[in-house]
């Protein structure tokens, strides 16, 4: 019966070798009376090495997240290769300008310099659509990560209450732990998590600033994505059991500047309102707001 047990380790460790969220077994044989002998199965795993490699998916998800966003909105605001950005129109108009001083008589020169000029103020409305059109698509991410992120909850729950019952009965768990592992994983994807076990192999949850995440229970992870966005209007905010979600429970880091203009009915203003930053796997940089458009 022993022979037969570690054999059958042996064989699930080769099988599963290449499952990332499988944990060696090793069988451990002890000789309880003359003659007797018993196997028990124990799960190789590193906690401390563990915990940090759910830190580094957090922050690799939400490194990505940022890549990717930054990325789809350098496109849709600037256009490949600058070729629709402010930055480029304003350099035009300052080329048609110094053309125009060199010659004030000549009216096709003025011509250019007002054209140059009306296609700064297109690109600075066009950019500041897209920056209100990109902040509406965020928020539908968001919220089917909020939805992914309470079904993972549940799942973990099942995971956790069978380590639990195993524990208490005595029985092999490490499946069940393998289960739960993979979870957490998952998890991490969507919010960097801290995880602490007491008696029974219990875990509880809690986010990066110390918010509980799944204690027994899971709690509701909430968010209303807006239908659309107005200049200068701010974000809505994740809850976790009617608690607002903090900064420091967001994918970190977070920290990218930006220099965008605001904008106005007829001139530019300096001052700028900034809207709430996103948080969970879809994470961005605060993007800027506008407070309004620009005409000529």
């Amino acid at each position: 019966m022993s022979t037969a047990r570690q054999t059958s380790v042996v064989t699930r460790n080769v099988s599963d070798a290449s499952n990332p969220d499988y944990a060696r077994r090793i069988a451990v044989v002890t000789s309880t009376a003359p003659g007797a002998r018993s196997v028990d199965i124990q799960r190789v795993a590193n906690d401390l090495l563990f915990r940090q490699n759910l830190g580094a998916l957090s922050a690799y998800s939400g490194q990505n997240a940022l890549y990717s966003g930054m990325d789809q909105l350098d496109v849709s605001v600037n256009g490949v290769d600058n070729a629709s950005s402010p930055s480029t129109a304003i350099a035009n108009l300052q080329q048609a300008l110094q053309l125009y001083a060199t010659s004030p008589s000549n009216q096709n020169l003025g011509s250019s310099v007002i054209d140059a000029a009306k296609q700064v103020v297109r690109s600075l409305n066009e950019g500041s659509k897209a920056i209100q059109d990109f902040r509406t698509q965020t928020d539908g991410q968001i919220d089917t990560a909020v939805k992914d992120l309470n079904s993972l909850l549940g799942q973990f729950q099942d995971a956790n209450q069978a380590v639990i019952s195993g524990t208490r009965s005595g029985t092999d768990v490490s499946d069940a732990l393998d289960q739960r592992d993979a979870l957490l994983k998952k998890i991490a994807d969507y919010v960097p998590i801290s995880t602490f076990t007491r008696g029974d192999n219990d875990m509880v949850i809690t986010t990066g600033d110390g918010t509980t995440l799944f204690e027994t229970i899971p709690r509701t992870v909430s968010f209303t994505p807006a239908a659309g966005y107005a200049a200068g209007a701010p974000g809505n905010t994740i809850y976790i059991d009617n608690v607002p979600v903090s900064a420091k429970a967001v994918i970190r880091p977070r920290a990218v500047s930006s220099s965008w203009p605001c904008m106005v009915e007829a001139t530019p203003s300096r001052s700028c309102s900034r809207p709430a930053s996103l948080p969970l796997a879809v994470v961005l940089p605060p993007l800027p707001a506008e407070t309004g458009t620009l005409s000529i």
